[in-house]
């Protein structure tokens, strides 16, 4: 019986090694392939890295030479200045034009060695030092790596210490036009930055160049001063007065139009002529704010005025000649009427050799008694002050005719 347990229990032993050994084989075998496993990863990776870096490598290098390709180089400097001719103590601004158009480097300016007691240089601004003589000449260049510019020659001239301007036309200027200056600097002077500014006025007009240029709505008789500067020297102003346009002209000169440049008067009429006046301006438009004033220039012994606004009437005062004007009152605007005054005699008396014994025929002759060729002139007496003397006489003779022929009448009593 212990025998039989022994056996068992060694066949048992057995048992359990041979599969501890296998699980352990099994176990080595997981092992092998999942290291395997993770080897072949790694590669795999490894190659995947590989592959990416060579793939950005290529696109950098392709990316750095395109770059490359496309930056642009300078190929020259064109120098300039905005005036070649200086004055000591004055300045130059430099200018510096790179080529091709659209390429970026740094630039520097350089005056030459034996210039360089004459000025200095500060960023773009060439400084002509106090020290410099009118004749000297300054070289000037802008330098960039290996390129250099053409060279700029300034010539220090004599400095400005007057100027002088002048109106090239009327200084009233009709608002919406120009007028143009002159500037003179002293003798040997440079006078090419001459620049131009409105002092007094700046809303009323500006410059363009050396014409100043009126705005269309500046007030009509506003006044503008201009000025101009060389370097420090500064002009004395000048005045310049905003004209009116020819509409505004227009709109402020009148005439009169009367209804009438004859009138007859009669002082026996029913009713008494008016006479009226109407205003217009130059762009013919009418007017009612001016002051009319209607009088008597000539025979006021005549007629007489009563003025009701724009028109007047008449009262006959005697018989004559009279002229009646309207003006606008302070001005010299006026327009006149031609009157006629008509006042008839209140009676006309003949002479007494007619009246005095009417039922008597007389032997009466205008011819003198001593038949000469002399008339006698038959003269009534007009009755009234101030009344018609213009009369005309007309015999009514026995056979029933008129005329003016005197009439021979013969006695028969």
């Amino acid at each position: 019986m212990k025998l039989l347990k022994k056996l068992l229990l060694a066949v048992f032993c057995c048992t359990l090694v041979f599969c501890t050994a296998a699980a352990c084989d099994d176990d080595d075998s997981s092992s092998s392939s999942s290291s395997s496993s993770s080897i072949s990863s790694s590669i795999s990776s490894s190659e995947s890295s590989s592959s990416n870096e060579e793939s950005s490598s290529s696109s950098s290098s392709s990316s750095s030479e395109e770059s490359s390709s496309s930056v642009l180089e300078l190929s020259s400097i064109v120098a300039s200045a905005n005036s070649l001719t200086v004055t000591s103590g004055g300045m130059a601004l430099l200018n510096a034009q790179l080529l091709p158009e659209g390429v970026v480097a740094s630039v520097t300016w350089e005056i030459a060695d034996e210039c360089k007691d004459l000025a200095v240089i500060s960023g773009n601004l060439l400084i002509i030092n106090a020290s410099a003589k009118t004749g000297d000449q300054i070289k000037v260049k802008a330098v960039s790596g290996s390129i250099e510019s053409n060279e700029l020659v300034f010539t220090v001239g004599i400095p400005i210490t007057e100027i002088t301007i002048s109106a090239l036309g009327d200084t009233t200027v009709v608002k919406g036009n120009t007028l143009t200056f002159s500037a003179t600097v002293n003798a040997g002077a440079n006078a090419s930055e001459v620049t131009w500014d409105v002092i007094e006025g700046k809303d009323l007009a500006s410059f363009t160049d050396n014409t100043l240029v009126v705005k269309s709505d500046a007030t009509t008789g506003a006044t503008i001063k201009v000025v101009a500067t060389c370097g420090t020297v500064t002009s004395e102003p000048i005045t310049v007065t905003v004209g009116a346009t020819q509409e505004e002209i227009n709109a402020s000169k009148f005439f009169i139009s009367l209804s009438r440049d004859e009138i007859l008067v009669d002082k026996n009429a029913l009713s008494a002529p008016t006479l009226s006046a109407e205003v217009f301006n130059f762009n013919l438009e009418s007017v009612t704010d001016q002051d009319l004033v209607y009088s008597v220039v000539e025979g006021e012994e005549y007629l007489s005025i009563t003025q009701d606004g724009y028109k007047c009437k008449f009262t006959a005062l005697g018989h004559g000649h009279a002229v009646v004007e309207a003006r606008i009152n302070n001005t010299q605007v006026v327009a006149q009427a031609e009157i006629e005054v008509i006042v008839p005699p209140e009676a006309i008396k003949v002479p007494a050799v007619f009246t005095e014994r009417p039922n008597i025929a007389y032997n009466f002759s205008m011819v003198k008694q001593d038949n000469s060729t002399d008339t006698l002139k038959f003269v009534p007496t007009i009755l009234g002050e101030n009344v018609c003397q213009d009369y005309k006489v007309e015999f009514f003779h026995e056979d029933g005719t008129t005329g003016t022929d005197v009439g021979v009448y013969n006695n028969e009593v």
